[in-house]
């Protein structure tokens, strides 16, 4: 499969995921429509077509602080030559 040129920084955010301590220790949490926008926003800005992105799968938890949210999720998106790479993992604090 073609990768975006950017798509393994996506992809090495993808491998930190670990839900065990963030839900031990934090709250799983309903996103605002204002916060579903900005993930949309930082993701997208690594995406070579934002406008193409279809998100799926989105999860979000705070730290046990209440300080930091986590939200991770897939996204498709058109590389260079038009076509969807597949779903790819992200995540985004």
């Amino acid at each position: 499969m073609a990768l975006h040129r950017r798509t393994p920084m996506i992809a090495a955010f993808a491998a930190l995921i670990t839900w065990a301590p963030v839900a031990q220790s934090g709250e799983i949490l309903v996103l605002t429509p204002e916060q579903h926008k900005a993930v949309e926003a930082a993701v997208g800005a690594e995406l070579r077509d934002p406008y193409s992105a279809q998100y799926a799968e989105l999860s979000a938890a705070s730290d046990k602080n209440g300080g930091s949210i986590t939200v991770c999720g897939t996204v498709n998106a058109k590389n260079g030559y038009g076509a969807y790479t597949g779903e790819t993992l992200f995540m985004v604090r």
